[in-house]
């Protein structure tokens, strides 16, 4: 076990910017825990900080070494962890939001692709997304500050909490169908209950969006 708590978050940042394969991947989830666990983390984060994650957050590439769905699925944990734990600006919340709705957007057609690094994508990040995303909306007492409702009226996060469930329910479906025809799959049956727990979630939390519009 590596004691993240003990490291800067620019110590972290630059050991996985460099950090390669399975061991980039284990460093990055180390630090989504890190930053959930660890206020001190959180208040460290810059504005370059945010940038360099935001920019690396479609990138496949850094450095030469290859973002893996893995590693955006951490970096997309934690953006959400960031605007749904610390307050911060509504003009930071609205850059977090465009770029996590951009991802979905562009995520959401990959499962039918032949690349199953892409059908992977295709799934897992589309449900990463609308985690982080109901973490950042759906808490919104008056007296959360951390809480931008008028950023989730202007980017329509409804409307794409709307348009991506169905697709994804019909992914998933598909991927229990196929899983079903394998043996010794456990960890990827765990996962795939995971995902559709998600997705469960997300129609929970569109029926209460919606109830409050009535």
């Amino acid at each position: 076990y590596w004691p993240v708590e003990l490291l800067s978050w620019q110590e972290l940042q630059d050991a996985a910017d460099t950090a390669q394969g399975s061991g980039k991947e284990g460093l990055m989830s180390a630090m989504v825990i890190a930053l959930r666990a660890c206020p001190s983390l959180r208040k460290q984060w810059q504005p370059d900080h945010l940038t360099f994650w935001l920019q690396q957050l479609n990138n496949k590439t850094t450095n030469n070494n290859i973002n893996s769905v893995e590693t955006r699925r951490s970096i997309i944990a934690m953006l959400g962890i960031l605007c749904s734990q610390e307050p911060h600006p509504v003009e930071v919340n609205q850059q977090v939001c465009s770029a996590l709705l951009s991802t979905l957007t562009e995520t959401s057609s990959a499962a039918s692709s032949s690349n199953s690094d892409d059908a992977a994508a295709g799934i897992t990040i589309p449900c990463e997304i609308l985690n982080a995303l109901m973490d950042m909306y759906g808490n919104d007492d008056a007296d959360n500050s951390c809480y931008h409702g008028s950023v989730f009226e202007s980017c329509q996060v409804l409307g794409h909490f709307q348009r991506s469930i169905p697709p994804l329910k019909s992914k998933l479906k598909q991927q229990e169908r196929k899983l079903q025809q394998q043996d010794h799959n456990t960890e990827e049956r765990m996962e795939l209950e995971q995902l559709k727990e998600i997705v469960l979630n997300a129609s929970r939390f569109v029926q209460y969006k919606k109830g409050q519009l009535v």
